[in-house]
């Protein structure tokens, strides 16, 4: 941040109580968007917003409300008397607010896992004109906020489903990637919405956002909803896919190919080829759901296997019992040899005892102990 700009905020900090006092709402809204926009933490000028919540909230349109709590979600800034507010506010603000201001404000609840049951509750009710009016992103901002606080919301599902065809035409694959997890997390299945994720796969594995397409797989597959023509196209730009992403992300779509039984050679073939990055960068979730869908579509791995064993002392002082023992079920599963995997479970075997289950005992260390 250059000089100038340094000097402006912590002026802003240093008159942040006059400021806040005397501003509108909307100015107060709009500076401190810019301190989340720019990163930049102004404790003073947030402590003054919480101060005057309540007059702020009761002043303030939808807009000016949303970008605040915006704010507050983007530096991590907990204010229980502004979301106090919002929240008895709540039917003002989402039948006054237009679609972006309410997906903002309800995003930044579940960012900061503040539960607004009466907010929620007029998402609910207006549902049909916030998908109607709404574009792609507030859509999508809106269903995941939903899912992230477990809250159950027909009828807002109900009218994505109803209108699945423009929001993925007009979505993009981040847009839908997070509207099918948060199906896939609240366990709801919306057949419309699939099948035109089906019908625009190719622009959307094209779009270049691998992060989208894993969680989009990962997705379908636990609500156990195969696209084949999804799939194709994952299949058809492996390459590009495995390079970009992250171990994280490889490892959900290694799983969900897993899961509903389908074989992606080409993409299994990079999988193995990139291993030693995959197991290096991996954390033991990843690494552990890469061996196991290897195990269970019986495709021989060697280089992925070698890796592990290579790094199975990181491996097993960071892993669970759950994850160890996936790992080392795929291994005897594909019949690799992994001695150092092995030696570093019985290191750890007083550990992995006190926390893992009978069945996680028993694939470590071949019988249950008590």
């Amino acid at each position: 941040m250059k000089r100038t700009s340094r000097i402006l905020f912590s002026h802003v900090e240093k008159h942040a109580n006059w400021l806040v006092k005397a501003g509108k709402p909307q100015d107060i809204s709009i500076t401190v968007w810019a301190c989340a926009t720019l990163e930049i933490e102004l404790p003073n000028l947030f402590a003054q917003v919480e101060k005057h919540s309540e007059r702020f909230i009761k002043e303030g349109d939808p807009k000016a409300i949303a970008n605040t709590v915006w704010a507050c979600a983007r530096l991590e800034i907990e204010s229980p008397n502004l979301f106090s507010q919002v929240e008895k506010h709540a039917d003002k603000l989402v039948k006054e607010g237009n679609p972006q201001a309410i997906s903002n404000t309800v995003w930044a609840c579940a960012t900061l896992e503040i539960e607004s049951p009466n907010l929620f509750a007029q998402v609910e009710k207006h549902a049909e004109k916030l998908v109607k009016e709404g574009d792609p992103q507030n859509i999508s901002n809106t269903v995941w906020a939903c899912a992230k606080l477990q809250v159950q919301s027909p009828n807002l599902f109900s009218q994505v489903q109803k209108h699945a065809e423009r929001f993925v035409k007009e979505g993009n694959s981040q847009n839908i990637a997070s509207t099918v997890l948060a199906c896939a997390w609240l366990g709801i299945k919306l057949p419309n919405l699939y099948a035109q994720v089906e019908k625009h796969a190719d622009k959307l594995v094209k779009e270049d956002n691998p992060q989208a397409i894993a969680n989009t797989v990962w997705a379908c597959a636990r609500l156990g909803i195969k696209l084949p023509n999804l799939y194709a196209q994952v299949e058809k730009h492996a390459d590009k896919l495995v390079k970009e992403d992250k171990a994280e992300e490889i490892a959900k779509t290694v799983w969900a190919c897993a899961r509903l039984g389908i074989k992606l050679p080409d993409h299994f073939l990079h999988v193995e080829k990139h291993a030693e990055q995959l197991v290096k960068e991996g954390n033991p979730e990843a690494i552990a759901n890469t061996a196991w869908g290897c195990a269970k579509l019986e495709i021989e791995s060697p280089k992925l296997f070698a890796q592990v064993e290579k790094h199975a002392e990181k491996f097993v002082k960071e892993g669970n019992p759950r994850q160890i023992a996936i790992t080392v079920l795929a291994c005897a599963q594909l019949g690799f040899d992994s001695p150092k995997l092995l030696a570093q479970v019985n290191k750890q075997a007083e550990r992995l005892i006190k926390d893992g289950t009978p069945l996680e005992i028993e694939a470590l260390f071949g019988h249950v102990t008590c």
